[in-house]
């Protein structure tokens, strides 16, 4: 089957349609630029094939990331040969970091992510280098992210925060 080549940054956001989020893609150029990329709507699911192989023979890189590439990655999502990297930041409470999805029940193969994870003082926060939850499969994947979350709290407007370099919660 064939993939879409995506470019450039603002090609990641037209995946965005409904009828579009269970296509083939591949990046394009062996590295991205995701500067200006501001994400998915929250409760995105991404079901179709993103790969980093498009066909130069290596894992492209997507640089700048400052959002979840996708919120949800679905059960017969998958993304592979992929290097990821750049800086987040949580901006309120209850919120799910990972540079890959803030939850996978797909498939995630021979990805690399690097860089920065700050869930700052907020509370309810789960973060993970790679994916914050993970109910899917992993592998032949690391991370070299560094995850920095505050103490959580209980009670009202509180939350336990969850951190871990590959994954926040398995």
């Amino acid at each position: 089957q064939q993939y879409m080549l995506v470019n450039a940054s603002s090609q990641i956001s037209s995946i965005l349609t409904t009828s579009m989020l269970n296509e083939r893609y591949a990046i394009g150029p062996a590295t991205l630029n995701a500067s200006g990329f501001t994400g998915f709507a929250p409760g995105t699911t991404f079901t179709g094939v993103l790969t980093g192989n498009g066909g130069v023979g290596a894992n492209s890189t997507i640089t700048n990331l400052a959002v979840n590439l996708f919120p949800f990655i679905g059960s017969t999502g998958v993304v592979r040969d992929l290097n990821v990297s750049g800086a987040l930041s949580a901006t309120s409470n209850n919120q799910s970091f990972g540079f890959i999805a803030g939850q996978n029940s797909g498939t995630i193969s021979n990805v690399t992510v690097a860089g920065t994870i700050n869930g700052g003082s907020f509370n309810g926060i789960i973060a993970g280098g790679l994916v914050a939850q993970n109910a899917g499969t992993i592998s032949g994947s690391q991370s070299s992210v560094n995850v920095t979350i505050g103490d959580g709290v209980t009670g009202p407007g509180g939350g336990f925060n969850y951190a871990g370099g590959l994954v926040g919660i398995n």
